[in-house]
C-alpha cells in the first residue's frame, strides 16, 4: 500500500514539475532604446520566472544603430545564472539579431504617450474599451495594408485577457520582432494602474496571426492538365491566406487563355506557376492577318516570323519574304493590325 501511495505521489509531482515549465520562445529580430537587453525584450515568456528575470538584463545592448546576435545558448548561460535550477525551455530562433534605437528624452515619452492615449480615447470615445479592440486598431495601424484587406485572428488562450477593459487599467503596446506582418506575431503588452501610471502592474504577451484578403483568380469547374482556359473557366473570389498571397493571380485576363500545368479543382486559387502560356502562333505559321483602319477592314495572309500567346505582338512578312510588320496574335493561326 505505502509503494502505491509512494507511486502516485512520484507521478503527480512529476506532472506539477511539468506543468511549471516555463517556456519562453526567443524572437528572430528585436528593438531596444536602453543601454540593457532584457529577457522581455527579446523572447515571448509564457510562465512566471522567479527574481522578475523576465526583466532582468541578459547582456550591455549595442551602439545606437548596430546590432548584436543573442543566441539560445547565451540565452540559456544568463537564466541559468539568473534562476537557477528552475524548469524552463529556451525555442524559437536560433538566435535573436537586436538592434539599438535612439532613446527619446523622458519629456519626449511623455509626450509620446499623451499623445496615443488621446488618439486611443478619441477614436473609442468611452472608457471600459476592451483590449481586444485597442490592440485592433494598434495592429491596423502598424500593418502596411487596408484594413478591409486584413483579418485579425487572436489565440483563443488569450480570451480571458482579451476582454479587460481599460476603466481601471491603461494598456501600452510593443510589437515583438520588428514589423508586423501577414503571418504569426505578437505583442508585448504593458499594464499600468491609472492610479499609478509610472508602475508596470503586469507584462503579458498576445498572440495573433494576421490573414491577408485578397481577390484572385480561381477555377470555375475542374480542369484537366492541359486544358486551355477560357474566360467561363475562370472567377474572381475573396479569399484569406495565411501566407502571402503574391503568388496568386489577381486579374482574370492573367489566366485567360493559358494552359493547365496540372488539374485544378473548382474553387482552386489559381498561380502562375499553375499555368503555361498557350502559343496561338508559331514561328513559321501562315497566319491571317486582320488589317483594320478608319472604316475599313480587309485581310490577307502572311508568314510569322515568331512564336506568340494571345496578345502578345510578333514579327510578321510577306510569304514572299518582302516585307516586314508587327501585328497582335488574336486567336490561333490569326493576327492583327492597325492601318494608320
Amino acid at each position: 500500500m505505502r509503494q502505491i501511495i509512494a507511486t502516485i505521489l512520484v507521478a503527480t509531482l512529476a506532472c506539477s514539475a511539468a506543468a511549471a515549465t516555463v517556456t519562453i520562445d526567443l524572437q528572430g529580430a528585436a528593438q531596444v532604446s536602453g543601454g540593457l537587453v532584457r529577457l522581455s525584450d527579446v523572447a515571448l515568456v509564457e510562465g512566471t520566472l522567479p527574481h522578475d528575470a523576465a526583466n532582468q538584463a541578459l547582456c550591455p545592448a549595442p551602439v545606437v544603430g548596430e546590432t548584436l546576435n543573442l543566441t539560445q545558448a547565451r540565452v540559456r548561460r544568463r537564466l541559468v545564472a539568473l534562476v537557477g535550477d528552475t524548469d524552463f525551455v529556451v525555442r524559437g530562433a536560433d538566435e535573436c539579431r537586436v538592434t539599438r534605437v535612439a532613446a527619446a528624452s523622458g519629456r519626449e515619452q511623455e509626450n509620446s504617450r499623451a499623445v496615443e492615449q488621446e488618439k486611443q480615447q478619441s477614436s473609442n470615445n468611452a472608457t471600459g474599451t476592451t483590449l481586444k479592440s485597442l490592440l485592433e486598431h494598434y495592429i491596423v495601424g502598424k500593418v502596411n495594408r487596408p484594413q478591409d484587406r486584413m483579418r485579425i485572428e487572436f489565440d483563443p488562450r488569450d480570451a480571458a485577457d482579451l476582454a479587460r477593459t481599460d476603466t481601471a487599467t491603461s494598456f501600452e503596446f510593443f510589437a515583438t520582432g520588428g514589423e508586423l506582418k501577414i503571418g504569426p506575431a505578437a505583442v508585448r503588452v504593458e499594464m499600468r494602474s491609472h492610479a499609478d501610471p509610472r508602475h508596470v502592474a503586469r507584462t503579458m504577451y498576445v498572440r495573433f496571426q494576421i490573414l491577408a484578403v485578397e481577390d484572385v483568380v480561381t477555377a470555375a469547374r475542374d480542369v484537366r492538365a492541359g486544358e486551355q482556359l477560357g474566360e467561363a473557366d475562370l472567377k474572381l473570389e475573396r479569399r484569406e491566406f495565411r501566407n502571402d498571397p503574391a503568388a496568386f493571380l489577381k486579374q482574370l485576363s492573367d489566366a485567360t487563355g493559358a494552359t493547365a500545368k496540372g488539374d485544378l479543382a473548382t474553387g482552386q486559387a489559381v498561380r502562375e506557376e499553375d499555368l503555361s502560356k498557350t502559343l496561338l502562333v508559331r514561328r513559321g505559321d501562315v497566319v491571317t492577318v486582320l488589317i483594320v483602319g478608319r472604316g475599313f477592314s480587309m485581310k490577307t495572309t502572311s508568314k510569322a516570323l515568331e512564336s506568340g500567346e494571345s496578345g502578345a505582338t510578333i514579327a510578321v512578312q510577306g510569304k514572299d519574304g518582302s516585307g516586314k510588320f508587327y501585328a497582335r496574335v488574336t486567336a490561333v493561326r490569326t493576327v492583327e493590325m492597325k492601318a494608320s
